[in-house]
């Protein structure tokens, strides 16, 4: 089968060049939640590189202490299943407001945002360091007044609680946690849409939504195995702040730099305020998961796909390689290509919300 190629936009794609082994990009993760004091800089020598250490089953700089100080907003106390909880405002930036609820999964409690929207259901899954708080504006728009949009906090993430048993922290955690989600939200049918960390779990997570409509991820390389991050991820030193515990007010400026298209005008305090809210455990565990292996052939699930699947990048991506994504090999491959949103990175959801939208739209339709 010849190499999908990029369409959408019509834009040829940039040329990658020789390219070193990437400083653990993994699945373009993004989290952290609490300020923690570290003495060390951005400029520090790092002999054994992330993917090395990953591949000894070793969490980065696994010197750091695991702490769980929060600096922001305290979670808030348990309660029943899918209790609603305050609006977000009469307005949002002049759209409609977001509904902020919780759910009980297993015996975790999941914040999750609704929008206004009562067509086919959309589950949306942020990326690592994130939130919920990535989809708002899609949310509170056009898309979001259309369909019923549900996007969750994972947990330790935004204002969902750490996680009850750290083997969450974990891409199968995760998966089950998406889940279950789906299922306590009778939500089992829903186009299922994954940002970076989280198109990795969406991936994961698909043999147990066999009724999803389709999935769309994007910032989310598939891989097979481990040593196949190198290759999918690019070059990007800022990527070990995804796997630490602690992280510096300066260390998650310089990670939340790389979500977006270099020159962007997008201002970074958002993703900054995730990042610094997030478990430094829930990095932490995630980088030892997958240095254990703990992850699905997520090559052999999408190639097994009966649902469509719809890749995407922002064309000016700082994390992904759209080299590696162009070469694979998926029959369920939306319009057989890459989808390329003009004048983005890696979070076009915010840097680029209306082109988003539309091709998330097109997506849809083409369900049927």
């Amino acid at each position: 089968m010849d190499a999908p190629s990029v369409s959408y936009v019509q834009r040829t794609a940039l040329s990658r060049g020789e390219r070193t082994r990437p400083d653990l990009a993994v699945m373009g993760i993004t989290s952290s939640r609490a300020l923690l004091k570290t003495t060390t800089t951005l400029s520090e020598p790092d002999s054994a590189g992330p993917w090395t250490r990953l591949a000894a089953g070793l969490g980065p700089r696994s010197e750091r202490s695991l702490r769980h100080d929060r600096d922001i907003v305290e979670p808030t106390p348990s309660r029943p299943v899918c209790v609603v909880g305050e609006t977000v405002g009469a307005r949002l930036h002049g759209r409609t407001a977001v509904d902020e609820k919780t759910v009980t999964v297993g015996s975790q409690e999941i914040a999750y945002l609704q929008s206004a929207g009562t067509e086919r259901t959309v589950l949306l899954v942020h990326g690592n360091s994130s939130s919920s708080r990535t989809w708002r504006a899609l949310m509170a728009g056009p898309f979001g007044q259309r369909f019923r949009c549900l996007a969750l906090d994972l947990p330790g993430h935004g204002r969902s609680v750490p996680a009850v048993d750290h083997s969450t922290y974990s891409l199968p955690g995760y998966a089950a946690t998406l889940a279950g989600f789906a299922e306590a939200l009778a939500a089992q049918d829903a186009v299922v849409v994954g940002w970076s960390l989280g198109g990795h779990i969406v991936i994961e997570a698909a043999p147990a939504l066999p009724r999803a409509a389709g999935f769309f991820v994007f910032g989310a390389p598939p891989v097979s195995v481990p040593a196949q991050m190198a290759e999918a991820f690019l070059p990007n030193p800022v990527m070990n702040t995804g796997f630490s515990a602690d992280v510096s007010p300066e260390e998650a400026l310089a990670y939340a730099g790389s979500f977006v298209a270099p020159g962007s005008a997008l201002a970074l305090d958002e993703f900054v305020a995730d990042i610094r809210r997030t478990d430094g455990a829930a990095r932490a565990g995630l980088a030892a998961s997958i240095g254990e292996g703990r992850f699905a052939d997520e090559l052999a699930i999408a190639g097994a796909l009966r649902q469509p699947l719809a890749i995407a990048q922002g064309e000016n991506e700082q994390l992904v390689n759209l080299d590696y994504l162009q070469q694979l090999s998926i029959p369920a491959l939306w319009r057989g290509a890459v989808q390329i949103v003009a004048a983005a990175g890696h979070a076009p959801q915010e840097e680029a919300t209306q082109d988003f939208a539309s091709l998330l739209d097109q997506f849809i339709a083409d369900l049927g």
